[in-house]
């Protein structure tokens, strides 16, 4: 299925793609993004996937009144274009194994916020290739890691730039 996302000038995209079950916290993303809407308008989340949890997750976006920032897309073939048409990815699973994710994410580019936890700690060094955050993060506190690296131009070069060297070096 090819998906077609008609991106504004100026407009962020944030990216996130997993299984919407319990383990990969993707309320904490919606949470998050909710934070960082409120002083941030020119931004939409893209959500790839489905699960036990998706109707739960669409519920929380409308209750925190973002519905209308998010695209829900339930799979596509087509995910090298997401990643090169956004701006970060964001992956909050509580536990992971290599997240091959990461390691497209880097290669395609895109700066990088997930957790400190599991295998995501060996793809991601925090402040070098992306940012890991504490496993009992708080959305504010994500929320500052997303306008960190969205509103840092330099920074968010330098993630991208030592994500490579990540890849070429590790992977």
């Amino acid at each position: 299925k090819k998906i077609i996302i008609k991106k504004k000038k100026n407009e962020k995209l944030i990216l996130n793609i997993a299984r919407h079950v319990p383990q990969k916290k993707i309320d904490l993303i919606i949470k998050s993004f909710a934070e960082y809407c409120k002083k941030n308008n020119n931004v939409k989340l893209i959500l790839v996937g489905h699960g036990s949890e998706t109707q739960n997750l669409k519920i929380l976006a409308k209750k925190l009144n973002i519905q209308s920032n998010i695209y829900w897309i339930k799979y596509t073939d087509n995910v090298s274009y997401l990643f090169k048409i956004s701006d970060l990815f964001c992956l909050s699973s509580a536990y992971e194994g290599l997240g091959l994710v990461l390691l497209e994410s880097l290669l395609l580019k895109v700066p990088v916020i997930t957790m400190n936890a599991s295998a995501m700690k060996e793809v991601i060094e925090d402040g070098y290739s992306g940012i890991l955050l504490p496993n009992e993060c708080s959305p504010k506190n994500f929320s500052r890691a997303i306008s960190r690296i969205l509103s840092n131009s330099k920074f968010r070069e330098m993630l991208v730039k030592n994500g490579i060297s990540t890849i070429n070096k590790k992977f």
